[in-house]
């Protein structure tokens, strides 16, 4: 009888070290083999913001490339934080570091990346449905009074017990309480749940490519509105001083006799006018940049401007490419597209989860093994086994079923929504793009005619030929004149960006795109 106790005592440590061995093998397996597609999205460097204007090192020969016709030389700082009692710097910046910086520091980026974080997990989660629990513990009970046997009888009893090794709560002839080794397993979880997480893991990872790209899109558009701010600022202090050296002039021709004293005061009216528009364009100009810093996550008190000297078109999207063609390419390679579909495979696979469950039984298999006795008696090896197959019906699996079909409808729509509404913007996108570069050359020649038109009116004043006030006409036509070419040439830019997002592609490549482009005409 003694010889037999050593092989049931050495039971639960011969389990034990066999299931930690089979729990390591599984998680080498799990790391090791990359069965799954990378669930990671491509990150830019976790800078800080001062760090990464600092970085933006030029590429070519110290100036840094941007969509345009022109290289800029990018100075940045190094505080984000302007000195007390005195006016915020400006800090200089290109698009290509505003993306840079939205990348490493937007809120909802970084939303979506941990997002994809949490599917990933939910994926390694489902994976291990089918391996066991294992609980090790000690235990001990005592019974003081009466008990009913099975027969019927009662007994006043005093009874301890004390249990050790894989599993506890071992009470008298009962079960263990907490097996040592336990499996319980529902067979439709264990087959369907990995399906529905791996699909779920797809749509985290589109979800955040298209977050990313519709961020990017929004710090590409709110840094040509800044651009806009800037120039349209220029554009009120020329006014400004074409409208002050009308005043002036007009005011001496008045006082010599040579002009009417009402053409200097509706001269002097024109110059406060212009001075109101220049202050409300230096707001427009603080308000944008700050609208810039907040999607940059640069805090409010930095000032920002643009380092584009000039304000010229881009061309991202080839004018050669139909849209017919644009649209299929935005449907194949549109991140929401995938996103939608993904969800609607997720929801499938639960749809077939609900459908088919009923019939997939569930399992329960316990093993416990370990030393038992009483508090003074004989104790010896103890082993439990317990095994269990059922299935399991309700009342409402039917509304069940037609709940999750109707979720997967759903989901269906709203891919279908999507694709219908990616067509919409990329055929707007289009349109504007082909209307706006029609009128780019137009509102060109415009503002060439109303500077010929100003030079001429004064040359006339120079050579006594009219008086100062003729002037005025056409220094406003100047000023509209510019204000609409800039428009154009601003709305144009923001236009191809909405085509080249609304063709699935993140603003960030168009940048590269265009450098490329550039340096192949240069070469």
């Amino acid at each position: 009888m003694k010889q037999l106790l050593f092989p049931v005592k050495a039971i639960p440590w011969i389990l034990t070290a066999l299931l930690i061995a089979i729990t390591i093998t599984g998680c080498s397996i799990r790391e090791n083999g990359k069965t799954e597609p990378a669930l990671d999205l491509p990150r830019s460097e976790r800078s800080s913001p001062a760090n990464i204007l600092l970085d933006n090192v030029p590429e070519e020969d110290g100036q840094s490339t941007i969509p345009g016709d022109q290289s800029v030389q990018t100075v940045a700082s190094s505080t984000n934080t302007a000195p007390a009692n005195r006016e915020p710097e400006l800090y200089q910046i290109d698009l290509p570091t505003a993306l840079r910086l939205a990348s490493a520091q937007n809120y909802k980026i970084a939303v979506a990346i941990e997002k994809i974080a949490e599917a990933s997990a939910q994926v390694d989660r489902s994976k291990v449905l089918l391996l066991p629990t294992v609980a090790v513990g000690a235990s001990y009970n005592r019974h003081e009074g009466q008990i009913q046997e099975t027969n019927g009888n009662v007994l006043n009893v005093n009874r301890s017990s004390r249990y050790a090794g894989l599993g506890t709560g071992a009470v008298g002839a009962g079960t263990i309480q907490v097996p040592g080794v336990s499996l319980i397993v529902d067979l439709e979880d264990a087959f369907f749940e990995p399906l529905a997480a791996r699909q779920n893991a797809l749509a985290a990872k589109a979800g955040a490519r298209a977050v990313t790209n519709q961020v990017l899109l929004d710090v590409s558009i709110s840094y040509y509105q800044l651009v806009h701010a800037k120039a349209a600022l220029a554009i009120a202090e020329e006014t400004l001083q074409n409208a002050s050296y009308l005043a002036k002039l007009t005011e001496s021709f008045a006082k010599t006799g040579e002009g009417l004293e009402s053409d200097a005061e509706r001269a002097s009216v024109e110059e406060l006018l212009r001075e109101r528009e220049l202050q409300k364009a230096r707001e427009v100009f603080q308000v944008q940049s700050v609208r810039l810093a907040e999607l940059l996550h640069l805090g409010a008190k930095i000032q920002l401007d643009p380092s584009d000297k000039d304000v010229v078109p881009i061309h991202i999207v080839p004018a050669d490419r139909s849209l017919s063609d644009l649209i299929d390419a935005a449907l194949l390679n549109h991140p929401e597209v995938k996103q939608r579909q993904a969800l609607a495979d997720r929801a499938f696979e639960r749809f077939r989860k609900i459908k088919h469950g009923p019939l997939i039984p569930k399992v329960a298999l316990n093993f416990s093994a370990g030393n038992f006795g009483g508090e003074s008696s004989y104790s010896g090896g103890r082993s439990d086994y317990d095994a269990m197959i059922y299935w399991r019906f309700t009342f409402g699996d039917e509304a069940h079923t037609r709940e999750q079909r109707s979720v997967y409808q759903q989901a269906r729509l709203e891919r279908l929504g999507a694709v219908d509404r990616i067509a919409s913007e990329v055929a707007q996108a289009y349109a504007h793009v082909e209307s706006l570069g029609k009128q780019i050359s137009s509102s060109a020649s415009a503002v060439e005619r109303a500077l010929r038109s100003l030079q001429l009116n004064r040359t006339r004043i120079y050579q006594k030929q009219g008086l100062p006030i003729e002037v005025l006409q056409a220094i406003q036509s100047l000023e509209i004149t510019r204000r609409l070419a800039l428009d154009t040439v601003i709305d144009y830019n923001q236009a191809q960006f909405r085509l080249y997002t609304a063709l699935g592609q993140p603003p960030s490549e168009a940048i590269s795109r265009t450098r490329k482009v550039k340096k192949s005409i240069a070469e």
